[in-house]
């Protein structure tokens, strides 16, 4: 009877369930702020709505609590709120990243496989493709996601996500940890 139920949450595209983030709770235009644990946002994402089918964010740099230029990244999101492709925006190379089926950090606990597409956003010119493997466990709000290059290479990160699948902490080995520190609305 439970499996029952979680095949039907599941078939029904319930974004708990599908790890990704449910947009249906966010309002256009609600600006994350993100940075270090008791210090200045650094960075802003703005939720800009459904753009040709796709849920997209736009992150912008902050300097002096204001945003700097134009978004230094767009992420979009398919309806289950898992993200499919990334555009990292530069003055030299722009690049268009996608990931089929979707971006395997938005998964929900177990294994996960994604490939990874880079195309050089001006020329469409391929720069390089991958199959990543992850593992991502936890529950509830906290999740551990091993990722696993087609090379080899392992990197750890830990998420925190809030009821509606935004992230409220991101923690890699590398760096210091990413912080929600505020919420605003429209």
């Amino acid at each position: 009877m439970v499996r029952m139920i979680l095949l039907l949450l599941a078939l029904s595209g319930a974004p708990a369930l599908a790890g990704g983030i449910d947009f249906s709770k966010i309002a256009k235009g609600t600006q994350f702020f993100y940075g270090p644990k008791g210090g200045q946002p650094t960075r802003v994402w703005i939720y800009r709505g459904q753009e040709n089918g796709k849920h997209v964010i736009a992150q912008y740099v902050l300097r002096s609590g204001a945003v700097e230029g134009a978004p230094y990244r767009l992420s979009f999101y398919d309806a289950q709120g898992r993200r499919t492709e990334l555009h990292k925006l530069s003055s030299s190379r722009s690049l268009r990243i996608t990931f089929a089926p979707f971006y395997c950090d938005d998964a929900p606990a177990g294994r996960c496989s994604h490939i990874r597409e880079a195309t050089v956003l001006s020329s469409g010119e391929r720069r390089a493709r991958q199959q990543r493997d992850f593992q991502i466990k936890g529950r509830g709000k906290t999740q551990r996601v091993l990722r696993i290059t087609s090379g080899g290479q392992r990197e750890t990160v830990k998420y925190q996500r809030d009821a509606r699948g935004v992230i409220t902490m991101y923690d890699e080995a590398e760096a210091r940890p990413v912080f929600l520190l505020a919420e605003r609305t429209p």
